[in-house]
């Protein structure tokens, strides 16, 4: 086994991973308590729209913290990047465990909260791009596509990590215990994880042999890689897309339009995403063995195929048939994330790698990854047909089996660190 690849390594990059993606999607899950301590208004819409905006703020600055990342990860080496990631993440969370409400100091309080959202995306943006690069260059050349898998797997399981303490914080304290101080309890955890896994990826690295890019890794990427880099957004479009769709926008449909509890919507979508994520490193591995190219036309064509009949279950008011149909969603993403991640990895030269994937990745998950939700809703409205919000994915799948049928043959051998 690579020194790189010893167990404790793996657990400081991914596991930085895991308690970043935790410690972003924290915001969302506490939404309505952050409105009311730093949006306060008259109308509660008004204070949700202002609290969304900060939600919207994270992904917008990633393709800004994608050059500035991808910069640092391909001059100064990828642990540099990996550690100040961790960093950012920590600071900004912390100070948004700590910061006091619209009460009692103005609006300090909401500018300061939004600053914190600004440098959480800026830190986002580095931390998927860095981990991914150094999980796939560390890795043994057979298992490059499953090493390189965990960037997912651990991002989604923070995700999933952040519902739950969420979800234990609201079944055991009153309302007005979380309003007052308990809100700030899963705040600090993440912000401790940081400081934890930060200690660990310092401890953990090992001297760093790479090519460093002749000129400005931006000027280069733009200048002789811009099919490769938008080959990279494809391929994080199809499964950015598609989750914030099928896993987020999803729920607030059952609750609004199905009558789902929201107990019951959240066990769903939990359980669909916990499969998904143990499908992941099964989909990767066979990518190890076939080819990450044969198994990524081969689900997004499934995907063409079987999305309409798939969506159409999930808006179905039978609990069983939107257990299904989510299920089979949830494969389809196992598929295509077990083999992008490799796939995004191998499309782009050592010198310029991280700041190709992270300008690629970002920009796609920043826009057309979160615009997926109100995108869902407008096409609901606008058509009132229930699953609609398909239209949207077909777009995006039908481009994308376009721009990577032609992928080269050398994607499928294994890198070069």
């Amino acid at each position: 086994m690579h020194k790189e690849t010893r167990p404790i390594s793996i657990l400081a990059i991914a596991g930085g991973n895991f308690i970043e993606l935790y410690d972003f999607t924290l915001y969302g899950f506490f939404t309505p308590i952050i409105a009311e301590l730093f949006f306060p208004s008259e109308s509660q819409t008004i204070s949700l729209l202002a609290t969304f905006s900060g939600f919207a703020l994270g992904f917008f600055i990633r393709p800004l913290g994608a050059i500035l990342f991808g910069h640092i990860g391909d001059v100064y080496g990828r642990r540099p990047a990996l550690i100040l990631s961790l960093g950012l993440m920590g600071l900004s969370t912390l100070t948004i465990t700590l910061l006091p409400s619209y009460q009692q100091i103005g609006f300090l309080a909401p500018t300061v909260l939004l600053m914190c959202r600004l440098l959480q995306g800026l830190s986002m943006s580095g931390e998927v791009a860095a981990t991914l690069t150094s999980l796939a260059e560390h890795a043994h050349p057979k298992h490059q596509g499953l090493l390189s898998s965990l960037v997912h797997v651990s991002g989604i399981s923070g995700m999933i990590a952040g519902s739950l303490v969420a979800t234990l914080v609201h079944w055991n304290l009153a309302t007005e215990d979380i309003i007052s101080w308990g809100w700030r309890i899963p705040w600090l955890m993440g912000a401790l994880g940081c400081i934890v896994l930060a200690s660990l990826r310092i401890k953990s690295g090992s001297p760093e042999n790479m090519k460093k890019p002749e000129q400005a890794p931006i000027h280069q990427v733009l200048r002789k890689h811009k099919m490769d880099m938008l080959r990279v957004g494809v391929l994080n479009a199809l499964n950015g897309t598609c989750f914030f769709m099928v896993f987020i926008y999803i729920n607030t449909y059952w609750s609004e339009h199905l009558f789902f509890s929201r107990t019951q919507a959240l066990a769903i979508n939990t359980g669909n995403m916990v499969l998904m994520v143990l499908a992941i490193p099964l989909a990767a591995r066979l990518a190890d063995w076939i080819g990450a190219r044969k198994v990524i036309i081969r689900a997004v064509m499934t995907g063409i195929i079987g999305m309409v009949p798939c969506y159409w279950l999930m808006t179905q008011p039978e609990p069983w048939k939107v257990v299904v149909g989510q299920l089979a969603f949830g494969l389809l993403l196992a598929a295509i994330y077990g083999s992008s991640a490799i796939l995004s990895t191998r499309l782009l030269p050592s010198s310029v790698r991280m700041t190709g994937l992270a300008l690629g990745y970002n920009t796609a998950q920043g826009f057309l990854g979160s615009l997926s939700p109100i995108i869902a809703t407008w096409l609901v409205s606008t058509t009132k047909i229930a699953f609609s919000p398909v239209l949207y994915l077909l777009v995006i799948y039908l481009t994308g089996i376009i721009l990577l049928r032609k992928l080269p043959a050398n994607l499928d051998r294994p890198i070069n660190s």
